[in-house]
């Protein structure tokens, strides 16, 4: 249920946690408190002082690696979606919901944080294990033709 007391379907499960993680605002580096309610693999909801607008990217911090199931030990990015302000005894806070930041490899199409990408030159997106054996292979022919390919994907 939500919290209009309607039936609630999503794409993921939600987790529930009640965890202390830091917020940043892309190009402004502060860190900013906020606890953590609940995470799915589509994105997660917490709360803050900072009134965030839709749109706003930012980076999310948590002292537990892994946590946010995403292959990033502390530090991954996030996309605000909606932002209220709470009321009560929690006047001055706000509650954020934002969806994961994320991109597909061209390599292996599996999907990975932003901040783990690496561009070519071409405009190939690569992740670190395909760029890993993307660098490792021979100057040849091979790996011409596989990056003919990757590009021809895109």
């Amino acid at each position: 249920m939500n919290r209009d007391n309607n039936l609630d379907y999503r794409a993921f499960p939600r987790h529930p946690i009640n965890t202390s993680i830091h917020i940043s605002i892309w190009g402004e580096g502060a860190l900013l408190p906020a606890t953590l309610n609940n995470f799915s693999k589509d994105g997660l909801n917490f709360v803050t002082p900072a009134s965030l607008q839709p749109g706003t990217l930012i980076d999310i911090e948590t002292p537990i690696p892994g946590l946010l199931e995403t292959d990033a030990a502390y530090v991954t990015g996030a996309k605000a979606v909606w932002s209220g302000k709470l009321a009560g005894t929690q006047s001055g806070y706000y509650e954020i919901g934002a969806t994961w930041l994320s991109i597909q490899c061209d390599g292996c199409h599996e999907r990975m944080p932003l901040k783990q990408c690496y561009r070519t030159s071409e405009a190939l997106v690569l992740c670190p294990l395909c760029r890993e054996a993307f660098e490792k292979s021979s100057n040849g022919l091979l790996r011409h033709s596989l990056y003919r390919h990757l590009l021809g994907n895109i």
